[in-house]
């Protein structure tokens, strides 16, 4: 039975470069771009999010927060 993916191949006449850059949108290294035309230029570089940096700083301010309460801030917030 075929996937989203492999129903192509028996439908159109598709090269395996073609397929595999389906594939790679989908969820390979190009999966940021799997909702981008299939004729949209690849880029040479990937840039990372910076979302999880920001996360991980926002949650490093946090525990720095709740480790120096006192008890009666802790008692406080709960």
């Amino acid at each position: 039975m075929p996937t989203g993916y492999t129903y192509i191949i028996g439908e159109k006449d598709i090269t395996f470069k073609e397929f595999a850059l389906r594939c790679a949108r989908g969820f390979g290294a190009l999966v940021e771009m799997r909702d981008d035309s299939l004729e949209a230029r690849i880029p040479n570089k990937f840039y990372p999010c910076s979302y999880h940096k920001e996360q991980i700083g926002e949650a490093q301010k946090q525990l720095d927060r709740v480790q120096n309460m006192s008890l009666k801030e802790v008692q406080n917030e709960v």
